[in-house]
């Protein structure tokens, strides 16, 4: 029932843009943008939530949090559902842990980009957790804590590019896109 909506919305649209002689309209992908975002949290908030260790991230509240870890093929596309009650607080949590001596080589040839409803989010908005992780080595994560959802759709985006191949000192791993898409649905 929903795409005959947005089929006839769009429809309506488009006979809008004719008898006004304006141009077409391009069909976007994605949730709508008119939802308000949601409360982006400081980085003291988000150190205290990750401190906590009480929030849950989204991969935890998604779909299939099992498979996150194991997802991590180049060139694809990994997809989550995610469902939040309004006012719902969720942290946004990308992680990559390599042994110390790869660390700053593999860093040199990332590029993490975050985005919500296509609006890029500037890494510098995020909590940066630089440290050592018994068992996992040297880890980077980007934090960030969301809040005061609004009913509505969302779409998150986490893009990891390696422009070469690296080794976090377990595996190697070929250079390319990973793109993780978590569309949220909030109430309802």
């Amino acid at each position: 029932m929903k795409s005959i909506y947005l089929a006839v919305s769009f429809f309506a649209l488009v006979l809008s843009a004719c008898s006004a002689n304006e141009p077409l309209p391009s069909p976007t992908t994605g949730p709508p943008t008119e939802v308000p975002l949601p409360r982006f949290s400081t980085q003291n908030e988000a150190l205290s939530a990750y401190a906590r260790g009480t929030t849950p991230t989204l991969e935890d509240l998604s779909n299939r949090p099992e498979d996150y870890a194991w997802d991590f093929e180049a060139g694809k596309t990994y997809s989550y559902e995610v469902s939040l009650e309004e006012g719902e607080e969720v942290m946004w949590l990308y992680s990559y842990c390599t042994l110390p001596e790869n660390y700053d080589e593999n860093w040199g040839n990332i590029t993490l980009t975050l985005s919500l409803n296509d609006e890029d989010i500037p890494l510098s908005e995020t909590y940066l957790h630089d440290t050592n992780v018994a068992g996992f080595g040297h880890c980077r994560r980007y934090v960030l804590v969301l809040s005061d959802w609004q009913a509505g759709e969302y779409q998150i985006i986490t893009e990891l590019d390696l422009s070469k191949e690296v080794s976090d000192g377990w595996n190697d791993l070929e250079p390319g896109v990973r793109t993780y898409i978590y569309d949220i649905t909030v109430g309802s």
